[in-house]
């Protein structure tokens, strides 16, 4: 496999741990294209959200939260219509503990549980972009063959938790996202990039 290979052998022990965790079942493979119903029933049988229902918190956006160790998963999901534009998961803890990066062999591992080997693999083989100062912290911006990614690590100014992000997203998202860190960037006093 070589998701594994890439990330060398501490992704087959971090394989190992997400597998033990996650189980033997199929990862999760609600992505970008798909309707909203498709998603929510993905979620309902994935073990991180097993059980449970994406929760509509306005028109067009869901959101689905559980306990994961020691802090908390939600999973955010964003579209027009009845299909999914982007999906964003992450975690919130009071110290470092996902950071995403593709070189994580723990990270892979869990995007690949999440969202497929596939997915993992055009992340991990993706082009890194740029980091971009958003309204919320930087953003560092990749660009694969199937997908857009966006990787985040910031702090809740509110309580000091680490929220740690990776979002998947479809190419023209990806584009209006860098173009709205960009606004946020020149102009970080503006409504729309006003922190948490």
């Amino acid at each position: 496999m070589k998701l594994l290979s890439t990330v060398g052998a501490s992704a087959t022990l971090a394989f190992s741990i997400a597998s033990s965790l996650f189980g033997a079942q199929q990862p999760a493979t609600a992505l970008p294209g798909q309707t909203f119903q498709q998603v929510q029933q993905t979620v309902r049988s994935s073990r991180l959200f097993q059980g449970m229902s994406l929760t509509e918190e306005s028109r067009g956006y869901y959101t689905v939260s559980s306990p994961f160790d020691g802090g908390d998963a939600v999973l955010y999901v964003i579209g027009e219509g009845n299909t999914v534009s982007t999906e964003t998961l992450q975690f919130r803890y009071p110290d470092s503990r996902i950071s995403f990066e593709r070189e994580s062999g723990s990270s892979t591992s869990l995007i690949a549980d999440i969202w497929g080997d596939g997915i993992a693999q055009d992340y991990v083989d993706s082009r890194y972009t740029d980091e971009i100062q958003g309204g919320i912290g930087p953003n560092h911006y990749y660009l694969g063959e199937r997908y857009g990614y966006r990787r985040s690590i910031y702090n809740d100014t509110r309580t000091g938790t680490g929220i740690y992000s990776f979002t998947v997203m479809d190419i023209v998202d990806w584009e209006e996202f860098r173009r709205a860190d960009r606004v946020c960037s020149a102009n970080p006093n503006a409504f729309q990039c006003s922190g948490l």
